[in-house]
């Protein structure tokens, strides 16, 4: 390619005229980034940014060529080399300390052995793989640039280049804002499709064998993913592999605690509750106070009072308790794990230094004085940013006031699917499962708004006139007389399932689909003799907030499993069963259907470590108030304590009498009974304290926020004092570190007295020391 700065005056250039040279000069050169322009859409202003910047990146060392697209000469694509002598000259300017170069101590790779290896992760120097790749396979350190490094700078150093004479004219990013490329993407080291002979590129080695459901049960190439991807993404599946791991003790314990209640359910001895139940002549008063509402035994309630027991069974407690201290040592092994990693890929004293984003320097149209760097720098005035405040405050509250509407709706459809059973003709054979199909037909719908939220009840006790009349005649949020646990059970089951099934459908065919559409829309022939770069822009690109979504819907299981363990102990290993199948659809699109993505460095898990665990402390608290409050594990353990230890009894506790003839609109009923009975502790009528609460209720309610806090205080106490027994870091990798820098220490001393004696004069030299 030629071109010189003096053609950027040359006023108005034909339609056909182009600042590059299309030619095969620099054919054998592999394309390392591709910008992706059209033609019609350049103005002069716009041409003459992309001629000044194209430009600038080759008088950096850039190599650029070009070539029309096969399918649409419209559209140019300009392909980018840089040299391995430009890739070290950016890096010390940029201050990217590559890993060919460090020599600080790092830990060694662990090597699994047996079923769960690969040649990728246990390499043996006479495997065929490992002839055709050696330094893709190897897990020495590398000895030259990987290619995510070289990415990286260039990325850095297009992220720095000026298009214009303006201070805030630099950046590929803002190029792309204005349109003036529409594309820019790095490619990939080759094909992902496996070949028999010759050289393997890393990209081939990572579909066979990570990016496979072949691989499912395999340890992950960690070297190999962030040699290729870079560390955030190595980051990103490490903590994912290493949270799989943790998941199978806790998957493990849930179905203990599922299958102890699913084969007790149907014994006295373990469930008595279930039996009164079942067996009870009691009639429950109606659901609504309106013609056509009927009376229900409370024997209809057996099938979701065994339900209750399957998820609310004596190994319930044992199950939240050993949850807390799981989830203590999932954070603080992952903390040792990310310690361990950030040294092996050479980013733990990694200096985070985004510096100026263009984004905000678009928004910085003033300058001020800066006494810490004492320059001239962007500043955005005070009223500009009380501005973006209001704005992002109010579009908060708005989100949020859309939230609790939503979660509003699934109550209202409670109240009006329950006015529909309750008052239609439907045999009664399906109204013994209304509450049932209620409960699971509302999960549903809370799957698209996953939200807790909880109001105040509206039903106190039948013959509520006043209220009934304002609320629809429905005693539309009291749970059923087996308890409230089955509800939020079937809930989370629900909600867990529709969204794991859903994301994991629309994962693996979006980027399919996208592809399909663009081919379609570009009429592009459906071929392999394509060039690699034309292929690649034909694929899905990588988002830039990928990871952040992935990491979005981890998070909010991890808060499924920690907050309502109790609840639902199948979340473990529901989850555990969703992770296996997202690290391999997540593998499998980012090898052979994204582009490739721009690598960047980080730390570790940054912020989302803070986030999970804010969540790990708040799941001790939410498991404390599922226990003692929506379960009925405090009201048994009172019953039992004051009645000998025997649960006889204990469901008629429960329920409080009302009398029928006090209905004002009697219920259809053949032939009515004299008393019903409803959820609540309340007096009986004809008592002073007629449908007040009892002394029983608040004294059960006391011993509930007693036991909130006890059982609080002994996990938190406990968890802390398990985080203080884990360190932060191995012994032996704290070993390594200490005798490392001894070694650099002796090193800087050696060349020190070496440095003294090159200048120290020549000849005998006499100290004298006088003493006065």
């Amino acid at each position: 390619m030629t071109m010189s700065p003096s053609k950027l005056n040359q006023g108005q250039r034909s339609e056909d005229d182009t600042m590059i040279e299309f030619s095969d000069k620099h054919e054998g050169k592999t394309t390392d980034f591709v910008l992706v322009y059209r033609k019609s859409l350049l103005t002069n202003v716009k041409q003459e940014k992309l001629e000044y910047f194209i430009w600038r990146l080759s008088l950096a060392g850039i190599i650029i060529d070009a070539e029309r697209f096969s399918a649409d000469a419209d559209l140019v694509f300009v392909k980018l080399h840089a040299s391995n002598d430009v890739v070290f000259n950016y890096a010390d300017v940029c201050d990217i300390d590559l890993a060919c170069r460090n020599d600080d101590y790092r830990p060694d790779y662990d090597t699994p052995k047996g079923f769960l290896a690969t040649p990728l992760t246990r390499p043996k120097t006479d495997n065929e793989v490992y002839k055709r790749a050696p330094k893709s396979v190897s897990m020495d350190r590398p000895t030259g640039i990987t290619s995510a490094e070289k990415i990286l700078i260039m990325v850095e150093l297009m992220n720095r280049t000026k298009f214009g004479q303006r201070p805030s004219e630099y950046g590929i990013y803002k190029l792309k804002q204005e349109k003036v490329f529409i594309d820019a993407f790095p490619v990939h080291d080759g094909e992902h499709k496996w070949t028999e002979t010759g050289r393997l590129n890393d990209r081939q080695l990572l579909a066979r064998y990570w990016g496979s459901t072949k691989c499912w049960y395999k340890c992950q190439p960690h070297h190999t993913i962030e040699r290729y991807f870079g560390t955030e993404y190595a980051f990103y599946f490490a903590w994912l592999g290493f949270y799989i791991k943790m998941l199978i003790p806790a998957a493990a314990l849930g179905l203990i605690c599922f299958t102890f209640g699913l084969s007790t359910c149907n014994y006295k001895y373990f469930n008595y509750r279930s039996h009164e139940i079942c067996n009870s002549d009691q009639i429950m008063c109606p659901k609504c106070h309106q013609e056509g509402c009927t009376f229900e035994p409370l024997r209809a309630s057996c099938g979701l009072s065994k339900m209750c027991y399957i998820f609310e069974n004596p190994t319930t407690i044992a199950l939240a308790i050993a949850t807390a201290f799981w989830s203590t040592c999932f954070m603080e092994y992952w903390q040792r794990t990310e310690t361990v990693l950030a040294l092996r890929w050479n980013v733990r004293d990694l200096e985070l230094d985004p510096g100026t984003r263009p984004q905000y320097t678009e928004a910085a149209t003033t300058l001020r004085y800066s006494p810490i760097t004492r320059k001239m720098e962007p500043f955005v005035s005070t009223k500009k940013m009380i501005v973006g405040y209001v704005v992002t405050g109010s579009s908060i509250f708005l989100l949020c006031t859309v939230i609790l509407l939503a979660v509003m709706a699934v109550v209202v459809y409670h109240v009006a699917t329950t006015y529909f059973i309750v008052s239609s003709d439907i045999s009664d054979d399906f109204k013994a499962f209304n509450d049932t199909f209620i409960a699971l037909t509302g999960a549903g719908i809370s799957a698209i708004f996953i939200q807790v939220f909880t109001w105040g009840r509206f039903y106190d006790h039948p013959g509520q006139m006043e209220q009934w009349e304002k609320e629809g005649a429905l005693r539309t949020d009291v749970c059923s007389a087996s308890g409230c646990i089955p509800d939020l059970s079937i809930s989370l089951m629900t909600i867990m399932i529709i969204k794991i099934a859903f994301s994991h459908i629309s994962q693996y065919l979006w980027p399919i689909i996208r592809s399909k559409y663009k081919i379609l829309f570009m009429s592009v022939p459906v071929t392999d003799n394509l060039p690699p770069h034309e292929r690649e822009y034909l694929q899905t690109e990588a988002e830039e907030y990928f990871l952040v979504n992935e990491y979005m819907d981890l998070v909010i299981q991890y808060g499924f499993i920690v907050f309502f363990i109790a609840a639902f102990p199948l979340s473990p290993a529901v989850a555990l069963l969703s992770n296996v199948i997202e690290l391999r659809v997540d593998a499998y699109k980012i090898t052979t259907r994204f582009r490739r993505p721009i690598p960047k460095r980080v730390t570790g898990i940054g912020a989302w470590f803070g986030i999970l665990q804010a969540m790990t402390y708040l799941g001790v608290i939410t498991n404390a108030l599922v226990i003692a409050i929506t379960s009925e594990f405090v009201p048994m353990s009172i019953y039992k304590y004051f009645n000998g230890g025997s649960l006889h009894g204990f469901t008629n506790s429960t329920l409080s009498l009302f009398k029928v003839s006090d209905f004002i609109i009697i219920p259809r009923a053949n032939p009515a009974p004299e008393f019903c009975y409803y959820r609540g502790r309340r007096y009986p009528p004809g008592h002073p304290k007629e449908f007040h609460v009892t002394d029983d209720f608040w004294m059960i309610v006391a011993i509930r926020m007693v036991a909130v806090v006890g059982f609080e205080h002994f996990v938190m106490v406990s968890k802390g004092v398990l985080a203080y027994a884990i360190p932060d870091v191995p012994k032996d990798i704290a070993e390594g570190l200490a005798l490392s820098e001894k070694r650099n220490l002796d090193l800087r001393l050696k060349m020190m007295d070496e440095n003294l004696q090159k200048t120290a004069p020549k000849g005998k030299s006499e100290v004298k020391i006088s003493v006065e």
